[in-house]
């Protein structure tokens, strides 16, 4: 059994190199090479391993038998498979808010933040803004495995933005389809709501 010391270091060490990997640092592709970062973060090699297991868990890295770990590289199936999926969970969250009429603060929240961006701010910030604004319809839904499903796919759908989109939506054209969703929550018609989510995604 690990100690929480232990478990504390691997949660970091997975968390910086998930910021390297979403920010490009490591290429897609790029081979990680155990012995020079486990010397650069100064841990041991049972350390790092097990953060690059709970990164393959993330879908962010894949192990090759006899050739090491790498950097996940997504295709456009991927992106297709990954989208199916999320609209999926999606359109059942837009449709279960709107048949309440109500939207969720955070969601509110996550278009006031969009609005603090620019056309200089990185497509990080942008993501994260846009992601807040959908995780909070889903988690406002209220059915948790609907939340762990979709939360499931939030590396993988950070790894695909940054890997597969060269130019984010503007601070504006985002604000405006965001508004719009939330436009159809309040019109209260559950297949006013689907029809938006779908359009906004696809």
């Amino acid at each position: 059994m690990r100690s929480l010391e232990t478990v504390s270091v691997v949660e970091a060490l997975m968390d910086d190199l998930e910021r390297r990997v979403l920010n490009g640092e490591l290429a897609a592709g790029e081979h990680l090479r155990e012995t020079e970062l486990a010397e650069e973060y100064g841990v041991g090699r049972h350390t790092l391993r097990a953060a690059f297991d709970g990164l393959v868990a993330r879908c962010l890295l894949q192990k090759e038998r006899n050739r090491g770990v790498f950097v996940r590289v997504l295709t456009r199936d991927d992106l297709t498979e990954i989208y199916q999926l999320r609209i999926a969970l999606e359109v059942e969250a837009f449709r279960t808010v709107a048949m309440r009429r109500e939207v969720p603060p955070d969601a509110a929240k996550a278009v006031a933040l969009l609005l603090t961006l620019d056309s200089r701010s990185p497509q990080r910030d942008f993501v994260e803004a846009d992601l807040a604004f959908h995780s909070a319809i889903v988690d406002a839904a209220g059915n948790w495995r609907l939340s762990r499903a979709h939360e499931s796919l939030q590396a993988e759908i950070r790894l695909l933005l940054a890997q597969l989109v060269n130019r984010y939506a503007s601070v504006r054209e985002l604000a405006k389809e965001h508004r719009d969703l939330l436009a159809a929550i309040e019109a209260g018609d559950p297949a006013v709501a689907e029809a938006a989510i779908r359009d906004h995604l696809d």
